[in-house]
C-alpha cells in the first residue's frame, strides 16, 4: 500500500479516536449539567471589564464571598511571590477596588491598596495596549508606594508594548497570566474546606476556572489524560499529532480567503472594491477585511466607505461604515462626529474609525473567521459546506440591512 494512502488512515484513525473521546466528555458534561456555564453563556469571560470585576470581587477581604482575606492572602503569596512579607500584612485591611483612576484621569483595572502597598493590575484579554498606559499606571503607584511596580495581567503571560512601558524596565513589571497564575490560584481558592462547604461560592469559581480554561486553550485533567494517552502510544501517533497541528494555521488562512472571496463575488459586483486585506500570508498581523467604496470625497480627501471587517483581537465580523483617506483607513473622532452628523446617525458609542457598524451573528451569537481561543462554535461550523453556505447568506443579508442604514448624499 502507497505510504502516503498509509498516513492518511493513519490521520483518520487518530482524528476519529480523538473526536471520540472529546464526544464522550462532552455528554458527560451535558448530563451533569457542566455544559450549563454562565461565563460561557453571557461570554462574560471576553470582557476585560467584567472579568476584572470578578477578579476584585474574588480579592477583595470584604467581597461578598464572605471568605475575608483569605483569597488575598493566596494572591499575594502565590501569583505576586509576596510571601517573605505576607506575615506582616494585615489583609483584612487591604482595599481592593476595580476602575481607580489616576491623576490623568485613567483607570487602572484592579487596585490593591493599604498596609503601605499600592498595587495596579491592568488586565489585558484581546485589547491591544495605549500609549504609555503601564508607564503611567506606575508612576501613579509609586507616588503612593515608592517601590510599586505595575502587574501586567494577560492570557499567556505576555510582555507589554514598548509604547505602553515608555521609561519602564523589566523590573519595573510583573507579568501574569490566566493560564497559569489565575487558574493556579483560583484552583486553591477552591480547594479550601469553607470555600467546598458553600455551594454558590464553590460554583461561581468552578464555572470560572472552565471559562479561562477555555479561553486560554486548555483542556481539563480527564479528556487531556486520556488524550495524551492515546498519542502517546507510539512515535507514529506523535508524528501524526504533529502533522495535524502544522495544518491548523493554513486552516485558518484558508477559511478566511474562501470566506472573504465568496462573499465579494456575491455582494461586491456592483461596487468598486478599495482594499482587499484578506488574500495575505501574513493574516495574523492585521485584521481581514474587504472594503467598497460608499460616498467618495465626502470632505476634502476623505470618502466614506463600506467593508467587512474581522476584527484584530475579537476576531468576530462587523459590517459597517468607516473612513479612508490617501487610499488608507483613516481615524480622527471628530471627522466621524462630522460625517454622522451629516447622515443624521445617532451612535452613542464612541469611535475614531466607525461611522456605524453592527456585528455580525448566526444563530444568535458572532461569527468569528480565525478563532484563536477555540471556544466559538459558529467558527468550526464553517468548516462544514452547508452550514459554511448558510452563514454566507446570513452575512450577506445582514450586510445589506447595514448597507441600508446610511443614505448616499445625493
Amino acid at each position: 500500500m502507497d505510504l502516503q494512502i498509509v498516513n492518511e488512515l493513519q490521520i483518520n484513525d487518530l482524528l476519529t479516536k480523538t473526536g471520540g473521546i472529546i464526544e464522550k466528555y462532552n455528554a458527560i458534561a451535558h448530563e451533569t449539567g457542566r455544559a450549563f456555564n454562565i461565563f460561557e453563556i453571557a461570554r462574560i469571560e471576553e470582557k476585560e471589564v467584567i472579568v476584572c470585576r470578578v477578579l476584585t470581587e474574588l480579592l477583595n477581604p470584604k467581597g461578598r464571598h464572605g471568605q475575608g482575606g483569605v483569597y488575598l492572602k493566596l494572591f499575594l503569596r502565590d501569583c505576586l511571590c509576596m510571601g517573605d512579607t505576607i506575615n506582616e500584612i494585615n489583609v483584612e485591611d487591604m482595599l481592593v477596588m476595580s476602575e481607580r483612576f489616576t491623576d490623568k484621569g485613567r483607570p487602572i483595572d484592579v487596585v490593591i491598596e493599604g498596609c503601605g502597598k499600592f498595587i495596579p493590575i491592568e488586565v489585558k484579554l484581546y485589547a491591544g495596549d495605549q500609549s504609555l498606559q503601564c508607564y503611567d499606571y506606575c508612576m501613579f503607584a509609586r507616588t503612593k508606594d515608592s517601590e510599586a511596580k505595575i502587574v501586567y495581567l494577560t492570557l499567556f503571560g505576555n510582555e507589554p508594548s514598548q509604547d505602553s512601558k515608555g521609561e519602564l524596565a523589566d523590573d519595573d513589571i510583573v507579568l501574569l497570566s490566566f493560564d497559569n497564575h489565575i487558574l493556579r490560584w483560583l484552583e486553591k481558592c477552591l480547594a479550601l474546606p469553607d470555600t467546598i462547604r458553600k455551594t454558590p461560592i464553590r460554583e461561581i469559581l468552578i464555572q470560572f476556572i472552565s471559562a479561562i480554561t477555555k479561553i486560554t486553550n486548555n483542556m481539563e485533567d480527564k479528556p487531556k489524560m486520556e488524550l495524551v494517552k492515546l498519542l502517546s502510544r507510539s512515535s507514529q501517533q506523535m508524528q501524526n499529532a504533529k502533522i495535524i497541528a502544522d495544518t491548523l494555521e493554513g486552516c485558518r488562512l484558508e477559511i478566511v480567503k474562501k470566506f472573504f472571496a465568496a462573499f465579494h463575488e456575491r455582494f461586491g459586483k456592483n461596487f468598486e472594491r478599495q482594499s482587499t486585506d484578506w488574500d495575505f500570508d501574513a493574516w495574523d498581523e492585521v485584521s481581514p477585511n474587504i472594503t467598497y467604496m460608499f460616498e467618495p470625497d465626502i470632505k476634502p480627501g476623505v470618502s466614506v466607505v463600506f467593508c467587512l471587517n474581522a476584527d484584530k483581537y475579537d476576531t468576530h465580523l462587523m459590517a459597517g461604515f468607516c473612513m479612508m483617506k490617501d487610499g488608507a483607513y483613516f481615524g480622527d473622532r471628530q471627522t466621524v462626529k462630522e460625517i454622522r452628523e451629516h447622515y443624521g446617525i445617532e451612535l452613542s458609542k464612541s469611535s475614531d474609525w466607525y461611522i456605524y457598524f453592527e456585528n455580525i451573528v448566526f444563530e444568535g451569537d458572532k461569527i468569528n473567521l480565525m478563532d484563536f481561543k477555540g471556544s466559538y462554535e459558529n467558527y468550526f461550523k464553517l468548516f462544514d459546506p452547508q452550514t459554511f453556505d448558510e452563514i454566507l447568506d446570513s452575512t450577506i443579508e445582514q450586510a445589506a440591512v447595514v448597507l441600508a442604514k446610511i443614505t448616499k448624499v445625493r
